[in-house]
């Protein structure tokens, strides 16, 4: 079964030797995590971490103790993880508000059809700002009825064929 983007996105981090070895940018963010980061609670999903990817497996055994403490190395990992949670989060709270957005578009143009049906407007929504400006937008019969009309003729044409050779 293929992987969400998600998914993806979670394997990228846990590869990364630089999720674990170098300080997350946000260090102001990262602190607040850290503080609030205990290993405790976190023991059993490290030990599902650690059994679902052998290569986390390495570059624990490579920069615990060598390079940095447990505890650094695993509030690097879950907060770049958390980082990503948010992330997706906000990407499917903007799906979903585009989503919605479209539905309620497609709602709108349903109710547009009918009313150019019915008025015989070519822009609805034009023929309301028009109106509410003491404007009435012709029906489409009359401006049909005015290009035919025989006031309105091109001063060029002499309604001969003639000057087609």
């Amino acid at each position: 079964m293929p992987m969400s983007r998600f998914e993806r996105k979670v394997r990228e981090l846990q590869a990364n030797p630089d999720t674990y070895c170098h300080e997350p940018e946000d260090q102001e963010a990262f602190q607040v995590f850290r503080d609030n980061f205990e290993m405790s609670n976190a023991q059993d999903a490290i030990d599902v971490v650690l059994k679902e990817n052998p290569e986390i497996q390495v570059l624990y055994s490579r920069t615990v103790p060598a390079l940095l403490n447990r505890e650094l190395f695993w509030s690097r990992y879950f907060y770049g993880l958390a980082m990503l949670e948010q992330e997706e989060e906000r990407r499917t709270a903007l799906l979903e508000k585009s989503n919605s957005r479209e539905e309620e578009e497609l709602k709108w143009s349903d109710t547009e059809d009918v009313d150019e049906e019915s008025s015989g407007n070519k822009n609805p929504e034009a023929a309301v700002h028009l109106e509410a400006a003491g404007t009435k937008m012709p029906s489409t019969l009359d401006a049909q009825n005015e290009t035919n009309s025989p006031e309105i003729q091109d001063e060029y044409d002499d309604d001969d064929d003639d000057d087609w050779v």
